[in-house]
């Protein structure tokens, strides 16, 4: 551009169409260049590999296209409309953008000469102005002020009983052409077809995802009830136990525990917050837990769930004043998962006034890893369900054939990693012991041998049909 948008540098035609701007008269864009209208003949040729240019792909700063995506015909989108050359301008009548700064307009250069660009755009050509003068009027306030009153949504007159696309005019004022046929009705938005009053739109219960707040929005409700996402502190004791990121002494064992249960409970949606391994110390753990109990609605502890000496979780729960509600459950792996429930009796920090009454459930895992993912699934997923009202969050049941053998001894309910496949469960390599994990990468599911058809077996066989909890 020479670096100037001063008058005197173009012709006095532009001078002057310019002067009837000032002066309130107006030049209609057909006047000065031409609109092309008409689809692409590439668009007939369903195998031609072509370049397409969306809206998102102009830079609404420098007023150039910064991108393409190359499709075959027949994968583009609808609509796809229009080739453009070197030297033409595009600029948006759609979008959420049109009439405002970030207007999408540019200026044609060579790389992408022949694309095909949205209908969205109108393509400007053959100017009877200089081109850059018109683009940077194109992105004038002048410009962008009459874009945005003919923005999509404007209430429609009285008397008036259908709407027709501008892209389907020649973007007369006084007098229009227009170049499709119009039906009653049509491109109408009737008062109420959305919702009428008396509707019921969202029920007790409903998830509030970005539809459902959309919805809300479109009544007016900036709020409503809901049931927050729980304050979850994990907690991890055992003197063998380090942090990641340091190196491995002799004789210690990474905190693989807090990320499987962190990393499992971001895939259910929920954040959680973990405290650092507590030594085998049950008046220090006991401290730990009060302090987690201040802001915690759940806590999930690991390790020191058993008989051992260094089992501490049972005396760190009397020492804190939890009530235990029970120990042992009835499968493997997790059977000495120990549930109790903690009364905050006062509570400065709490963000809301329930959570200083509430009871905070304390849910002790064992130690073994494989236990621990296994009681993720079986004993946290249905309490967080409950909490927060949310089925989706529960448990997914499905049945299926053994495709493999299961020969290691089963008493009583236990429940074995598995990839199920074409209604097919089949077992990893490797061993299958609580210690174990590594065997379960890949695993989506757990196999319950509750499920067996034959109760007094001792073994799976392949054939067999069982079912299994969807991880």
């Amino acid at each position: 551009m020479n670096g100037r948008f001063d008058y005197d540098f173009y012709s006095p035609e532009n001078r002057k169409m310019f002067t009837k701007l000032d002066k309130g008269k107006s030049v209609r864009l057909g006047d000065i260049c031409d609109i092309i209208k008409v689809k692409s003949r590439k668009l007939k040729d369903q195998n031609q590999t072509v370049e397409y240019v969306e809206l998102s792909d102009i830079n609404t700063h420098s007023y150039e296209i910064i991108n393409s995506t190359t499709y075959q015909v027949h994968e583009l989108p609808s609509r796809a409309s229009y080739e453009i050359e070197e030297g033409d301008i595009i600029t948006a009548i759609a979008g959420n953008s049109v009439g405002t700064r970030k207007h999408a307009t540019a200026l044609v250069n060579q790389d992408f000469e022949g694309s095909i660009c949205t209908n969205g755009f109108r393509v400007l050509r053959n100017f009877k102005i200089d081109s850059y003068y018109l683009l940077f009027f194109l992105k004038s306030d002048f410009f962008l002020k009459q874009m945005f009153m003919y923005r999509t949504g404007a209430a429609i007159p009285n008397g008036c009983n259908c709407c027709i696309y501008q892209e389907d005019t020649d973007y007369g004022e006084d007098t229009v052409e227009v170049y499709s046929e119009q039906k009653r009705w049509s491109n109408y938005c009737f008062a109420g077809e959305d919702f009428k009053k008396g509707t019921t739109l969202l029920k007790k219960g409903t998830h509030i995802g970005y539809v459902e707040a959309a919805i809300l929005a479109g009544m007016g409700v900036a709020k409503v009830p809901v049931y927050r996402q729980p304050r979850i502190v994990l907690l991890t004791t055992g003197d063998e136990v380090v942090e990641l990121g340091i190196p491995l002494p002799e004789g210690k064992i990474y905190n693989s525990n807090m990320t499987m249960l962190s990393a499992r409970l971001r895939e259910l949606g929920i954040e959680s917050f973990h405290m650092e391994a507590v030594k085998d110390d049950p008046t220090v753990m006991s401290e730990k837990l009060k302090e987690a109990a201040k802001a915690a609605d759940m806590i999930i502890t690991t390790g020191g769930v058993s008989v051992g000496k260094k089992d501490i979780m049972h005396e760190s729960l009397r020492l804190m004043g939890a009530e235990r509600i029970f120990w042992r459950v009835k499968m493997k792996p997790g059977m000495p998962t120990l549930f109790s429930a903690y009364k905050k009796t006062s509570d400065i920090t709490a963000t809301d006034h329930c959570a200083s009454e509430r009871e905070i459930p304390i849910i002790s895992l064992s130690g073994n890893p494989f236990g621990v993912a296994v009681s993720i699934e079986l004993l946290i997923r249905p309490a967080l369900e409950k909490m927060m009202q949310d089925p989706s969050i529960g448990l997914k049941e499905v049945n299926g054939i053994m495709a493999d053998n299961f020969e290691k001894g089963i008493k009583g309910r236990r429940f074995i990693r598995a990839y199920l496949e074409n209604g097919k469960f089949h077992l990893p390599n490797g061993l299958h012991s609580n210690g174990v994990l590594s065997s379960m990468a890949g695993c989506n599911c757990l196999i319950d041998t509750k499920t067996m058809e034959n109760q007094e077996s001792r073994s799976l066989n392949a054939g067999d049909k069982v079912g299994a909890i969807l991880l």
